[in-house]
Parts: C-alpha cells; structure tokens; sequence
C-alpha cells in the first residue's frame, strides 16, 4: 500500500512541476464487472456435506464505477490514478429446508501507464499498472431452524491491464484486474463507458 501511494505521490509531482504536458483530466466510468463467484465448487461442497442436492443462483455481472485522473508527458504517453467500486456479488444455495447466502463487494485503487496510438485527443489506447483492492464478504447459512451469519474480508496488490478508445472526451474501455482483493482466481474484467472533464 505504501509502494502504491508512493508512485501516486511521484505522478502528482510530476504534473505539478510541469513534466506532464497533456492536460489533465478528472474522468468517470460506469459499466459491468464480471467475477467468478466459483458457485458451482461451493455448491458441491455442501452437497458432499449435506448428503443431499443443491440448487444454485449467482450474480456472473454487477454493476461497476469508476473515477479516474489523468496526466502525461504528452498526448501518447501518460498515466491514470483511479479508485472504483462495485455492486454486491450475490449466490444462494438451496437444498430442502437448508439455504445459504453469500454477498461479495469489491473496491481499490488503480494506476496505470497509458499508451495512445494516436497523437490527439482521439484514438485507441492501451493501459498497464496494478491495483490494490479489498473484497469485502458475508454470508448467511440457515440449517433446519439454526442459523449463522459470518463476514470477512481479503486484500492486496496485484497487477491490471486494459484497453479501449477515447473519443471527444467519451470513453469506452475495458479492465482487466488480476486476483481482485488478492484472491487467488477472482479476477475481474470490467466493460464500461466514460466521460472526461
């Protein structure tokens, strides 16, 4: 964590002495993340210990948002400092009288390096850098008349990539972020519009 407000640290300075000749930006993104719940192994590992079936639903998509500043040297290179945030990720399972609830949340910060292929304002880029992020999860287990709530949560450093085109100040892009909250597997892939100001 204190790697990445160092590099955020660096940046800021950088615009403010005047090494960032593109003018910056303050941009928001809105869209659809997608992470993989793994619902089906959960699903599973009830039924080998409930001896029974279980049926399932889960959320693949959430809505997702993002707030992002950007600077750089010039119109073709340059680097993004975001945070963002996503609805709750939701999964029941149901077998008999029993049933259980998870809920999961995601939020960080971002910073990438951009590349702009063209040399104005329009075009398509690409984006590397890395992410720290939190997932914050609940769930509720409910078996015959007992019942139980627990919360946790997991975080960490990890790195993101993506791609998308700029155009009149819209945005369209996608994210990649790799072990969301650091888990092992939770990668997230987020589609999303923007604008800039």
């Amino acid at each position: 964590m204190k790697n990445i407000l160092s590099v955020i640290s660096s940046l800021l300075l950088m615009t403010s002495l005047g090494f960032a000749q593109k003018k910056p930006k303050i941009g928001i993104e809105l869209g659809s993340a997608g992470v993989d719940l793994n619902a089906q192994s959960t699903a599973q590992s009830l039924a080998n210990a409930l001896g029974a079936s279980v049926t399932y639903t889960y959320d693949e998509r959430e809505l997702a948002g993002r707030i992002f500043y950007e600077a750089g040297i010039d119109n073709q290179i340059g680097y993004e400092i975001g945070v963002f945030r996503t609805n709750s990720f939701d999964a029941t399972y149901v077998s008999g009288a029993n049933r259980a609830t998870e809920s999961y949340t995601m939020y960080g910060l971002d910073g990438f390096a951009t590349y702009k292929f063209s040399k104005d304002d329009n075009g398509a880029f690409v984006k590397g850098g890395a992410h720290w992020s939190r997932v914050d999860g609940n769930a509720n287990v409910r078996l015959g008349s007992a019942t139980a709530s627990v919360s946790a949560y997991s975080y960490g450093v990890n790195l993101a990539a993506g791609a998308g085109y700029d155009w009149n100040n819209f945005r369209v892009s996608w994210t990649y972020y790799n072990n969301i909250g650091n888990d092992e597997g939770a990668d997230m892939n987020f589609l999303s519009v923007g604008y800039k100001f």
